[in-house]
């Protein structure tokens, strides 16, 4: 046996020949499987010193079963799959890796804005189905506004994206401290009302979940377009299919959604100026090593007694 367990308990057919060559290097015994219940993480990570997850729930019971684990890593920039409270309780750190596929998320979210800027499903359908595309209301882009929800790594790289193609950006973050070349701050009824796309980047957490609704979606210009590539439940589903119906925004690009996988029988993907793409924004050949080796050097360091730079409840360590 290595000096510590490591246990993943949802690899979801990835791969871990990356991890476990890290972790063997120092040490580490790393043991993977899906798991489907909390009897079966207990099974697997009673004995484990740290516990890696990617969309496994890890609440109250799992940490009272598994009492030698130090440490939970999320592959991924979000945590709401973990009790970060129940957590902190127990004296477990919970960490991320914040910096992992920026670029690929910042790209989709700029590939689904100008996709829908101009019209390019309906253009390709156009096409495939022998018609002519009809030349519907288009806006120009170059002038016009992008509204960012939520200001972190993710709002910054999609901020520059969008300055280059002349888009005005502005930004609502109530954790934001304001750069000198940040987006201009506003309010979120601010933001919603001026922009002509508006673009999330949040985290899902008890505040954001459900934070845009009827109420939100109805500040919006009719001309407009709503982006989320950040967590479903942000954006309300069943209020966006009111809105899309009713033609209170022009359109939208989601790549997240309330349940995952999406339904074919979800009732937005009937509406043609919706762009639906799986979860996916965050995957690239290299995204996907970097990740795992971020998880793994995240879960050396705590073990190691460090304190990770992506350690989302410090107070644990206080």
């Amino acid at each position: 046996m290595g000096r510590f367990k490591v246990a993943n308990v949802d690899p979801l057919g990835r791969s871990v020949a990356v991890e476990t060559e890290i972790f063997a290097a120092t040490g580490i015994d790393l043991e993977a499987q899906r798991c489907t219940s909390d009897a079966e993480v207990i099974a697997l990570a009673h004995d484990a010193d740290a516990l890696l997850c990617t969309v496994y729930p890890i609440g109250a019971d799992v940490l009272a079963g598994c009492p030698r684990v130090k440490v939970i890593v999320r592959y991924g920039v979000g945590v709401d799959n973990v009790d970060v409270a129940a957590a902190t309780a127990a004296g477990v750190m919970v960490c991320n890796v914040p910096d992992y596929c920026i670029d690929e998320v910042a790209n989709h979210t700029m590939g689904l804005l100008l996709a829908l800027n101009r019209r390019l499903v309906q253009q390709a359908g156009a096409v495939r189905s022998g018609q002519r595309a009809p030349l519907a209301p288009m806006g120009p882009l170059r002038g016009e506004t992008l509204g960012l929800i939520g200001l972190g790594r993710l709002g910054r790289a999609v901020a520059e994206r969008a300055r280059a193609f002349g888009l005005t950006v502005i930004a609502h973050d109530p954790y934001a401290r304001g750069a000198a070349d940040d987006p201009s701050l506003c309010s979120l009824d601010d933001l919603l009302r001026q922009s002509d796309y508006v673009s999330i980047h949040a985290p899902l957490t008890d505040q954001t979940r459900g934070l845009i609704g009827d109420a939100q979606l109805a500040l919006m210009k009719p001309s407009a377009y709503i982006v989320s590539t950040a967590r479903g439940g942000i954006v309300s589903e069943a209020a966006l299919e009111r809105a899309l119906a009713a033609g209170t925004i022009a359109g939208a690009g989601l790549d997240v959604w309330e349940n995952e996988p999406v339904s074919p029988d979800n009732p937005l993907l009937r509406f043609p100026q919706l762009i639906p793409t799986p979860h996916m924004a965050y995957f690239s050949d290299t995204s996907a090593v970097a990740l795992r080796r971020g998880v793994a050097q995240v879960t050396i360091e705590a073990l190691d007694g460090a304190i990770p730079a992506s350690l989302v409840n410090p107070e644990v360590v206080k």
